[in-house]
């Protein structure tokens, strides 16, 4: 009988040189902190129609008191790569708590220009191939021994299959209102 397990690192995954990600205000304990939205799109269209309907799933999730009606928006441009290791998946250090997540970006949205993103597929083994691109976490531009452990110390999923997280540059922050279906750009990080 033959093995279901994962062929690690067998697929390469071609990434997007764009991508949008996308992230919504939660407020708890008198302050709102920003809730990072796992998927990202090669559009803001894709990205817009996600972002909306995960909001009061997230916010059921996390006993939010409230979420503001502007999301952050995040234009993406691919810089480089990071090489995918077995034990990305063995011997887990420790867990990433949402609350770890939300507080790893917070620089990033201060300082942009500092950060790199990781992104990670998903995707199941199946013809064709369909992959989501999934925000991973920020890290300080060109610590890729950072990166590396933050990996390491990761609950994500990601797809034993792939070969390679994608690494982005910050080009763009902006907030979207959801109700004015307007961009934003005074004072959306606050």
């Amino acid at each position: 009988m033959e093995s279901s397990s994962p062929q690690f690192q067998t697929i390469d995954v071609l990434y997007p040189k764009t991508l949008f990600a996308s992230w919504c205000w939660l407020k708890t304990r008198e302050r709102f902190l920003p809730y990072m939205i796992e998927c990202t799109f090669e559009n803001f269209d894709d990205l817009y129609e996600y972002t909306v309907s995960q909001i009061d799933l997230v916010q059921r999730r996390r006993g939010a008191d409230e979420v503001l009606n502007t999301i952050g928006i995040a234009l993406l441009s691919q810089t480089s790569f990071l090489p995918l290791k077995k034990e990305y998946w063995h011997a887990i250090d420790s867990d990433t708590e949402v609350e770890d997540r939300i507080f790893n970006f917070l620089p990033a949205l201060d300082t942009p220009e500092k950060y790199q993103i990781a992104v990670t597929p998903t995707f199941q083994i199946d013809s064709p191939l369909i992959v989501e691109y999934r925000i991973g976490f920020a890290f300080k531009t060109g610590h890729f021994g950072e990166a590396e452990s933050l990996m390491k110390s990761s609950n994500l999923f990601v797809t034993p299959e792939a070969k390679k997280a994608a690494i982005y540059d910050i080009k763009d922050l902006y907030g979207y209102d959801l109700i004015t279906k307007e961009r934003v750009t005074k004072d959306f990080k606050n």
